[in-house]
């Protein structure tokens, strides 16, 4: 069958998502568009022409092997391809042409403007390319209908917040008081927070200070089809170093050190899970090694954390969540993974650390030994005060 003229000259034109306390380039969303001054040029048109036509479907398939092609020439280490996912094509390949696709550094948007809920195949599907490894993030949060629903049912690992709530934030106190609900929320929970659409320095500076992740608009980089080169260089774009950002860095750097000076495995983490100090003990016990943790979250599949019953713990049942949320200490026996693969038994004491500043929870630090080796003595009084 001919290909209709407006599948022809379809290309990528990817968008810079950035880390707001570094404007460090963390990865690309990768937007279709149509050829250049024809009247397809932009998806508004695009997809009503290929709806017309009945070549969604096809569509769909071209974007997503654009999309992984531009990934496959262009990402460098560490980056993320952001990949957006029509849920009507749930069951179509993510890579239907086998063009080489790495699925732990493919994040698949799907749009939470859709009823996410009741589309089974979906759900399913998604649980399938989590297991393949791939990132999921809702689009377009705060704007449908059960967005609390929606986060339990997927589980993402990013979601983004929709531009109606990052447009004048900097003015909008309602806006702002919706999107730090949200902020804390998705801390607890182990999600990291993009927000798109962001035009202005007033909004930028805004979502820094309220210690919003990520984001991406106008401002940190326009669509186009070569990647940006480095760190993006905004005037007055505040370099936050990540203890600082939420916790006195006095603090920050006390709790540190004790992890770093206890004799047994421990670790600090935030409320967003990730790893800031993890100590000789810890990468002796796992196999873990310093470099590779601290710039982990706990959640990676690193240790894949397990309850006595063989029940995956990093996802509903997190006992660092547990303490944290509850803001008292607890003690569990779980199995953890290595680095060579071995599983081990372990007893683990979590203990949530305050921010009298912000008066909220700032992280946690949890300490773990072999559980055949019985309770060193004063782990053992901490956790009878639990």
């Amino acid at each position: 069958m001919m290909q209709p003229v407006f599948l022809d000259g379809l290309w990528i034109a990817a968008q810079p998502v950035v880390t707001l306390s570094t404007g460090a380039v963390m990865g690309y969303e990768a937007l279709i568009r149509g050829a250049p001054d024809s009247p397809w040029a932009y998806p508004a048109t695009l997809f009503p022409w290929a709806d017309a036509h009945g070549q969604t479907e096809r569509l769909e398939r071209i974007c997503r092997d654009l999309a992984l092609a531009w990934g496959r020439d262009h990402l460098v280490d560490g980056q993320t391809l952001f990949v957006n996912i029509n849920g009507a094509y749930a069951a179509m390949p993510i890579n239907p042409s086998e063009i080489e696709c790495v699925p732990q550094r493919v994040a698949l948007e799907i749009s939470e403007q859709y009823d996410i809920l009741d589309n089974t195949a979906l759900l399913n599907q998604l649980q399938e390319w989590r297991t393949q490894g791939h990132l999921l993030v809702i689009d377009d949060y705060g704007t449908g209908y059960a967005a609390a629903a929606t986060v339990l049912a997927i589980h993402p690992q990013i979601i983004k917040l929709d531009r109606r709530l990052v447009a004048d934030i900097d003015r909008r106190t309602d806006q702002q008081s919706i999107v730090s609900t949200i902020r804390d929320y998705t801390l607890d929970l182990g999600i990291q927070i993009i927000a798109e659409g962001i035009e202005t320095p007033e909004e930028l500076q805004v979502l820094q200070q309220m210690g919003i992740d990520m984001g991406q608009g106008f401002l940190l980089g326009r669509p186009q089809n070569l990647p940006v080169s480095g760190p993006l260089a905004i005037q007055g774009f505040p370099r936050l170093a990540p203890l600082v950002s939420t916790l006195p860095y006095s603090l920050a750097r006390w709790y540190a050190q004790m992890v770093y000076d206890t004799a047994f495995p421990a670790y600090l983490v935030t409320r967003s899970r990730k790893i800031v100090a993890w100590n000789a003990a810890a990468a002796e016990f796992t196999g873990w090694s310093q470099e590779i943790m601290e710039q982990s979250r706990c959640f990676d599949g690193h240790l894949a954390h397990e309850s006595a019953a063989g029940q995956p713990l990093c996802l509903g049942a997190c006992p660092l969540v547990w303490a944290m949320v509850h803001r008292s200490g607890s003690r569990d026996t779980v199995t953890l993974k290595t680095a060579s693969g071995e599983r081990r038994h372990a007893t683990i004491v979590s203990m949530p650390i305050y921010d009298p500043v912000r008066q909220r929870v700032w992280g946690a630090v949890e300490y773990f030994w072999e559980s055949s080796s019985g309770s060193l003595p004063w782990i053992q009084m901490a956790a009878e005060k639990v």
